[in-house]
């Protein structure tokens, strides 16, 4: 009994200073989650606006009868006619009752300065593959001064999406597959064919431009985790409609 009451606890300087290592540990630490996962909401809604946005400019473009601009109009029926193939994204097609690429799929990347819109980079291909590398590797993307040169599509999407919903400064990337087209866009055997957009992602930071393998490139860059990060150290928000494995790639979105 003796031993026992005699044994010696902390004191109550000790206990006081324990606890004021305690606070200051958490005041230190709490502002950096506190900022970590409010980047992380903020990036995973800036791709889910971007989707539902994207979303709907495509399928009204797609059921638009008529060419959506006279530039575009000028582009696919004029002088620059014979290089539609390469440097148009949307073509209007009578038969098909709206506009729709050329090839399969279409990638686009936007970024946003100071709460303004300074470009929209869109190609366009046959394979996902070649969609990235074009996009990563801002091929078509040109400063004349200090201003980029647009395409005409690009013009008309940056003017339409704008209204759309409220820009964060950052980078959006869209990619949009044209569905119902039995053996390529604008031909014969097309049918009831629509516009999907697979996945948009949005990130305060823009991405280093692909240069050298892309493969490595994807690696080191591109690749992320469940807890939004890319592999360079970025945070990159994720909406799709895909899944594997039965899930959906980043937040879903149908």
């Amino acid at each position: 009994m003796r031993r026992f009451l005699g044994k010696k606890g902390f004191s109550l300087l000790e206990l006081i200073i324990v606890m004021a290592i305690i606070a200051v540990l958490t005041a230190m630490i709490l502002p950096t989650l506190s900022s970590s996962d409010a980047q992380k909401r903020a990036v995973v809604s800036g791709a889910k606006d971007f989707y539902s946005a994207t979303q709907n400019l495509f399928t009204k473009y797609s059921r638009f009868e008529g060419f959506l601009t006279n530039e575009m109009k000028e582009q696919q029926i004029g002088n620059d006619a014979e290089n539609l193939k390469s440097d148009s994204i949307l073509v209007y097609d009578k038969k098909l009752f709206g506009n729709y690429p050329p090839h399969e799929y279409v990638m686009l990347s936007m970024a946003v300065r100071k709460s303004q819109i300074v470009y929209v980079n869109a190609v366009c291909a046959d394979s996902l593959a070649e969609c990235e590398q074009k996009i990563f590797k801002q091929e078509g993307l040109a400063l004349e001064g200090d201003k980029y040169v647009l395409t005409p599509f690009e013009r008309a999407f940056a003017q339409d999406i704008d209204p759309l919903f409220e820009q964060q400064d950052g980078i959006y990337y869209a990619l949009i597959r044209a569905e119902g087209l039995t053996s390529g866009p604008l031909d014969d055997t097309a049918t009831n064919p629509s516009m999907r957009v697979l996945l948009t992602g949005f990130s305060f930071d823009e991405l280093p431009i692909a240069s050298g393998d892309f493969n490595e490139y994807k690696q080191d860059v591109l690749l992320f985790n469940e807890d939004f990060k890319l592999a360079n150290g970025f945070y990159m928000g994720v909406c799709s409609s895909l899944k594997v494995n039965d899930e959906y790639i980043g937040q879903p979105k149908s």
